[in-house]
């Protein structure tokens, strides 16, 4: 081996060798850690059963008669998974308010500080553990835990408001007067969908022409009057051969269309294709069909019988996705899908801002002021988050600016304020 390469070798290794040593979990870092996690829980749950008591309190006189209590109380349960989330980025804010200032109160942490660690040092670990935490809420728990969970409050919810059992929750996702623009420029539309049989009845299938594509005219006879059914007249002409503009060059007229594993199967039915050069139509009946047109997945047909905000981050992907590819508005979903991620960035971040703001180390501040400070600064946090998912959604911000711009308000001045402390 070169020699340049033994001594780049043997500089790193004492590097790490240092890095380890400085950074190696001592018991002053598990005693400060149990303390901020033990802290974070604690508040969380407080925080939570208080706000749900309070909602309990506020609809008790528009629960139906007869409603169960163990049904209400899943039904907040489920429902605290939410905000669990949302109250998350307060606790760990709480916890680490409250457990510094204890420190410094009882002069721990000044003789800490006073035997060579820094401030930032003292730290380190709390402020690992919240980024951990952040990082599996944002790639497990969304997807696996928080948001199905919630979804489940939407189904006590129809159990206590509508009596509606929480055993038919597949049922719920039936969809009655199926209307969907789907890839290709195809339009869907079918009187009911059942979500567990995969299956629409009575379909109605229109492949479309796009807006800068070309268009023809077809003599409205009784030979093709099924083809404007249902379709808004864009030319009409006070003549006995009355014209009709076609924009569609394909309709299926079926009994049933059912999902088989990756594909959709058209049953009993009528095909009416259109050449847009000799505009003739061309009519195919058919027991059993099936086609590449037909792209759509099944989770578009089905009913969302609970709100945007309970979607997990697959499930808006896939909506977003459909709604590109179809050209349709999806800003408020990429705004949805933005802002989750971004909010529990901001639980990182505010810790990271309560940590440089309150230099506890040169001077004793009253756990009451911390506190104060603590929930001015989750407020103002949440209001610029909320400004900018609200500009986003409504597609006046692009959504992956307005998803992330309290992140960047919020972010930049933690860091500053952090960079300040003492090393």
């Amino acid at each position: 081996m070169p020699l340049w390469k033994e001594e780049y070798t043997a500089v790193l290794k004492e590097r790490l060798r240092l890095l380890w040593k400085y950074y190696r979990f001592s018991i002053f870092d598990r005693y400060i850690l149990r303390q901020f996690v033990l802290v974070s829980v604690f508040s969380l749950v407080f925080i939570v059963i208080l706000y749900e008591v309070i909602q309990v309190f506020q609809f008790l006189r528009w629960f139906p008669e007869g409603t169960r209590g163990i049904d209400i109380f899943f039904m907040n349960l489920y429902e605290s998974a939410y905000w669990g989330m949302i109250f998350l980025p307060l606790a760990l804010t709480l916890g680490a308010v409250v457990v510094f200032t204890r420190l410094a109160n009882h002069h721990e942490l000044r003789a800490m500080v006073s035997t060579g660690i820094s401030l930032k040092r003292v730290m380190f670990y709390p402020l690992f553990f919240t980024a951990v935490l952040v990082l599996v809420s944002i790639v497990f728990l969304q997807e696996n835990v928080i948001f199905p969970v919630y979804q489940r409050y939407f189904a006590y919810k129809k159990l206590v408001f509508e009596k509606v059992p929480v055993k038919e929750v597949d049922r719920f996702k039936d969809n009655q007067n199926v209307v969907v623009y789907g890839p290709n420029h195809t339009l869907y539309m079918g009187d009911r969908y059942l979500a567990l049989a995969k299956r629409l009845e009575n379909v109605v299938i229109l492949s479309l022409i796009p807006k800068d594509g070309p268009e023809f005219i077809i003599p409205q006879t009784l030979s093709n009057e099924y083809l404007v059914s249902n379709l808004q007249l864009i030319e009409t002409e006070r003549l006995l051969d009355v014209l009709q503009r076609i924009n569609f060059t394909m309709r299926i007229d079926a009994k049933s269309m059912v999902w088989n594993k990756d594909h959709w199967v058209l049953y009993d039915g009528t095909i009416w294709t259109i050449d847009p050069r000799s505009a003739t139509v061309q009519v195919e009946n058919f027991s059993e069909f099936t086609t590449n047109l037909l792209s759509i997945e099944p989770y578009y047909l089905e009913k969302i019988w609970y709100d945007m905000n309970a979607m997990k981050p697959s499930q808006l992907q896939a909506l977003i996705r459909l709604r590109k590819r179809s050209g349709q508005f999806y800003a408020d979903l990429e705004a949805v899908w933005y802002s989750n991620i971004s909010y529990m960035l901001n639980a990182f971040f505010l810790v990271l801002l309560i940590v440089g703001f309150i230099d506890i180390s040169k001077k004793k501040i009253s756990l009451i002021e911390n506190l104060v400070i603590c929930f001015v600064s989750f407020g103002l946090s949440y209001i610029v988050f909320a400004m900018g998912a609200s500009f986003a959604g409504n597609g006046d911000l692009p959504a992956f600016v307005g998803g992330f711009l309290g992140t960047m308000v919020l972010g930049v001045t933690s860091i500053w304020l952090y960079r300040r402390l003492p090393t």
